[in-house]
């Protein structure tokens, strides 16, 4: 897991490097002048000890990002359940609603990679009626990597695949390698959205 985030912090700060290393500079944005919605089928790649009590099903991300000042700003939530292997294992519905920021470069006529630093909550919800009330619910802190490719396919759609590192922040930190892929939507932002946020 440790070459996983070593490689993914890599990428990270290739990305959010100054322009001047790439062949194709990024377009400068006026902030949160357009908004982009994208839904994503994840899936947890990796294998650790967790995963000798949980088996991953398959999930799903809603996110929203904005033009930044500099780099880009996300929000969203992934959505994932997971399943013991055992009847000593309970089941569990998992949401991380997270905070982002990166840099998105355009690496040539419509291909783009992206990469920055996620944030947020981990929220356990967990299928066991002889859980302890108190302990039904869990939410820890998750903090991750993020990194992606996307390619244009009209000037408002696209289609990417992503690829992220999450850390959950309890006793026993979970690891967890994401890897995702979907497609998204981009728009003028309102302009009342805009005068709020400036």
């Amino acid at each position: 897991m440790k070459s996983t985030f070593i490689y993914l912090f890599i990428i990270m700060l290739q990305i959010t490097g100054t322009e001047k290393q790439f062949l194709f500079a990024e377009n400068i944005k006026e902030a949160f002048e357009s908004t982009t919605l994208s839904l994503e089928f994840i899936s947890n790649s990796n294998h650790n000890t967790f995963h000798q009590y949980w088996n991953p099903a398959y999930g799903a991300k809603i996110q929203i990002e904005m033009p930044f000042y500099y780099g880009t700003i996300q929000s969203g939530v992934e959505l994932y359940p997971y399943n013991g292997k055992n009847e000593r294992f309970p089941d569990f519905f998992s949401a991380y609603f997270f905070l982002g920021w990166g840099k998105e470069i355009l690496v040539s006529s419509g291909i783009h990679c992206y990469g920055g630093l996620r944030v947020g909550s981990y929220r356990m919800s967990f299928d066991d009626d002889e859980i302890n009330e108190t302990q039904i619910v869990e939410s820890e802190l998750g903090v991750g990597l993020d990194s992606w490719l996307k390619l244009d396919i009209s000037p408002a759609w696209a289609i990417h695949c992503r690829l992220g590192y999450l850390v959950i922040y309890t006793k026993k930190h979970l690891e967890f390698t994401m890897f995702s892929a979907g497609f998204s939507y981009t728009f003028d932002s309102p302009q009342w959205l805009k005068e709020f946020l400036k």
